[in-house]
This record gives C-alpha cells, structure tokens and sequence, in this order.
C-alpha cells in the first residue's frame, strides 16, 4: 500500500463519516439508569443498581440492609431484569420475589411482571401486575441516590 492510498483512507471526510456514523450508533443514557434506593418500607434502604448492559437492562442489588437479608435478597441478586421501557415514564420487567421461612430459609424464588412508573426524575414507584394488567401487591417507591457510573 502506498502513502497516498493511507492519506485518501484517512481524510476528513472519512474521519467527518465515521464520527457520524458513531454519534448515532451510540444508545442515549436512559434516565432509569443509576443507583435506587428503597424508601418507606420494611426493606428501606435497599440500593439496586441499573445499568444497560444489553438491549434490557436490568437492576442488581448493590446494598441489602439487615432487613432484606432476612428476607433473602443479598448483594449482587438481580433485582430486576428484562427492564422494557413503555414510554418516557412507564417501564415493565420481571421483580425478583422470595418467600422465606421463620428461620430465612428461602422456600420459592421467583420472578414477576412489574410496572415501573416515574413520578419525576428522581422518584419511581413499582408494583406488580397480572397478566390482565391489574395492579397486585404493594406500592414500593424508590429514589434516585446517583446517576449511572
């Protein structure tokens, strides 16, 4: 290869292209993204962190206060997952749920249809849904501690 058929590869033009071409292949930062922290409830202080890793992301515990321990959800369970956005402020995707014992025995581990809705930039509510689409279950509300890393 000659030096003139590197200089025509590597033109302005080609380099203006390329940069195009990037700028647009790039997914745009969803604003669920970032670290949530639980509020208001048994399991308060949990943290999920959720990043795009892939084309749905999904949520993993990074924080599990005493109480969600007792309850079966530890550090680095995949809270969330398959995170599907509706639109600009509803969102689906499958809950991890556990059912222990007395003792903290986990006795079921499974995942459940979800809703996520925001209510403004830094505060979603989530709740679980039937197949029908009805609402079931108990409101959680969560806040945004950090925005994604």
């Amino acid at each position: 290869m000659t030096n003139r058929s590197i200089k025509h590869k590597i033109s302005p033009k080609n380099i203006l292209m390329f940069s195009i071409i990037l700028l647009f292949s790039c997914k745009k930062s969803d604003r669920i993204n970032g670290i949530w922290e639980r509020q208001n409830d048994f399991f308060k202080g949990m943290r999920v962190e959720i990043k795009s890793l892939n084309d749905y992301p999904n949520g993993l515990i990074i924080f599990s206060p005493d109480s969600a321990i007792l309850g079966g959800f530890v550090t680095d369970d995949v809270k969330w997952k398959d995170i599907r956005k509706l639109n600009d402020k509803n969102y689906e995707f499958e809950d991890l749920t556990k059912s222990v014992d007395d003792l903290g025995k986990i006795h079921e581990t499974e995942y459940s249809p979800s809703r996520l809705v925001f209510l403004n930039d830094s505060i979603i509510t989530i709740r679980g849904y039937t197949k029908g689409k009805e609402w079931i279950g108990t409101e959680q509300t969560w806040k945004k501690v950090s925005l994604e890393k």
